[in-house]
């Protein structure tokens, strides 16, 4: 048996990955392997699975999560019961989180006698378990964050100990593109700033070095006003001194079982590295043929090659199926760029923060071929490296959810065979205006499309649902792809009998709240809307909101001016009207605006959680 809890959750019997589907099982056996071999008190997990809201069928509740557990392949008598509780027992080497603890212990114990090379191995092992944040996926309730937090704390503090270890090697040069994603990642933690100015200092990059120090020492003073520890301060002095004791020694050979690049005459050529990195084809795409041929039309021609690719600028309201759109539309055409197609996920609109140039481009490289040794981390050294690299090629570049046009400009490739697709839900006007983007609008379905793409998702099933409760699901769904395809895959897993039932009933109510999946934040419309809303200033925040409660469906700039308060004038509403539209969160018609229904139900339960008073009134 095999459980794995650094990164989503995986368990592995012997016959194979046991999938559990349940959110409350999956949480419930979180909670078990965060304290494995443990007796936990019902009332610990109680509070774990409820976080505090406990209803009163708890105790019943989770006698029957347990039942369902201990039904599942390979659990065998693994989960018993104590007076007061559960117990789950693991046995050695069967949980990651031991395992890592282990190598860990060991690497530090050797590395504390000198044993560079044998630390390298056993820290490197023990962070190679790590596969994401610990139980990723899963929302954890307040008694488990201690425990996690201890466990993310203890994979950084082993970085740092691999990290030293491998400069006490001399591999000094194949640290540093490492150290800076890390000191991207935690700018205030200084045991990595002084290794990366190390790191930098050895690899005969004294000024990077240097520069490094006064950045963090202004960013120091700026946010905190203190001054960087002693010890880096110290550091700083012996290399504006030429320190020759910082100097490290000839490097041996990689230790064979590490995590470290071959040294640097030894990396392969890159030149025939073509990268096929594209995300698998959506299935049952319907109602975009004129979209693939619009893109079809802006291929780039070799007989008329002069100046940089095309570069489209595909967007719309989230949902809509834009990265779906760009990821066919890629494996439709990749014979038409042999030199490899080339996907990116800027994370401009997603939970954590949005991929830096410099961290776009070091994947790129690395895509294409680069040793991390030879990335620069310069962001213009490494946009130029890029830039070089594919101005002979031919190659399709999809950058997906993207923020901005600053995120997207050090992407873009100068060759004329190269062409490159950028996918956001804001309108990008940076890059038509100044980089001749040709930018097109993936709206919502229509009506006839949705309820093709529903047939095509239920298939048989289809026999419980007459046409009439499919064409409602569909416009109950704002004919959105997102919310069709959860839609039809919560109806699937309905018995033929009942889809009639739930179609009504989906259609009638709580159609946001409907449009979840459990354990699967990407698969939530109300998710997906909230990535939007977060990006507004407040201003516009509240003025969303306050739009949804209008009735009728549309508005006209007075109309805000009154929303947004008394000393607001339609110039005011139009400006930030004009706003929300190019985040695609209200929709523009010949002077008057609008929202898309899914988009005003999320509006009207955001205004009711934050403007409205108990009386009803804002």
């Amino acid at each position: 048996m095999l459980w794995r809890i650094l990164g989503s959750l995986e368990t592995h019997g012997a016959s194979g990955p046991v999938v559990l589907r349940a959110r409350k099982q999956r949480l419930l056996l979180g909670v078990l392997l965060l304290h494995p071999n443990t007796p936990l008190p019902m009332s610990l997990l109680i509070e774990c699975l409820w976080d505090g809201g406990a209803p009163r069928s708890a105790r019943a509740n989770l006698h029957s999560y347990v039942a369902q557990l201990r039904r599942t392949p390979t659990m065998g008598d693994r989960l018993a019961s104590t007076p007061d509780g559960y117990l789950l027992r693991v046995e050695p080497d069967e949980l990651d989180t031991e395992v890592f603890e282990r190598l860990v212990a060991e690497g530090q114990r050797v590395s504390a006698v000198d044993g560079a090379e044998v630390a390298i191995e056993r820290l490197g092992q023990a962070l190679a378990l790590w596969r994401g944040d610990v139980l990723a996926g899963i929302e954890l309730p307040a008694p488990l964050r201690p425990l996690v937090t201890r466990l993310h704390e203890l994979r950084l503090t082993t970085t740092e100990d691999w990290i030293d270890a491998l400069l006490r090697a001399d591999y000094h040069a194949d640290v540093v593109a490492e150290l800076m994603r890390n000191t991207e990642v935690h700018p205030l933690r200084e045991r990595f700033q002084a290794q990366l100015m190390l790191a930098l200092h050895r690899s005969g990059r004294t000024s990077e070095a240097l520069a490094t120090f006064r950045r963090f020492r202004l960013r120091l003073v700026d946010e905190l006003g203190v001054e960087p520890a002693p010890a880096l301060q110290r550091l700083h002095r012996r290399i504006l001194a030429a320190d020759p004791t910082l100097q490290g020694h000839r490097a041996p050979p990689p230790p064979e079982a590490g995590f470290v690049s071959q040294p640097r005459p030894e990396f392969p050529p890159t030149a025939g590295v073509v990268p096929r990195t594209l995300p698998p084809d959506v299935p049952n795409m319907v109602g975009r043929d004129d979209l693939l041929r619009e893109l079809d039309g802006l291929l780039p021609d070799a007989a008329d090659a002069s100046g940089p690719g095309p570069l489209v600028v595909l967007v719309g309201i989230a949902g809509a199926g834009k990265t779906a759109l760009a990821v066919r539309w890629a494996h439709r055409v990749a014979a038409r760029f042999p030199d490899g197609q080339l996907h990116v996920n800027l994370l401009g609109w997603s939970a954590g923060s949005p991929l830096t140039p410099l961290a776009a481009l070091t994947r790129c490289l690395r895509a294409l071929g680069v040793p991390a040794v030879q990335i620069p981390v310069d962001v213009d050294d490494a946009m130029a490296r890029y830039r070089t690299f594919l101005a002979d090629r031919s190659l399709l570049l999809v950058l997906d959810n993207a923020s901005s046009a600053e995120q997207v400009r050090p992407l873009l490739a100068a060759g004329e065979r190269c062409m490159t697709v950028v996918t956001s839900r804001d309108q990008l006007t940076g890059l038509v205006a100044v980089n001749h983007a040709r930018r097109l609008t993936v709206p919502p379905l229509t009506h006839d499309a949705a309820v093709t793409l529903l047939r095509g998702v239920l298939g048989r099933r289809l026999a419980g649902a007459d046409a009439v409760a499919l064409a409602d699901l569909a416009e109950a769904c704002g004919r959105l792809p997102l919310a069709l395809r959860i839609a039809a895959a919560k109806c699937a897993e309905r018995p033929d009998d009942e889809l009639a039932a739930y179609i009504s009933a989906f259609t009638a109510h709580g159609r946001l709240g409907e449009l979840d999946v459990d354990d699967d934040p990407q698969a939530s419309v109300r998710a997906a809307f909230a990535m939007s809303y977060r990006q507004l200033s407040h201003p516009h925040r509240v003025l969303f909101r306050r739009l949804g409660l209008v009735p009728g469906d549309d508005l006209t700039a007075e109309t805000a001016a009154a929303l947004i308060g008394p000393d607001a004038d339609a110039g005011d509403a139009t400006a930030a009207l004009d706003a929300l539209t190019a985040a695609h969160m209200v929709q523009r018609h010949h002077g008057r605006y609008s929202l898309h229904d899914l988009l005003r139900a999320y509006a009207c339960d955001e205004a009711r959680r934050s403007d409205v008073r108990p009386n009803g009134r804002l």
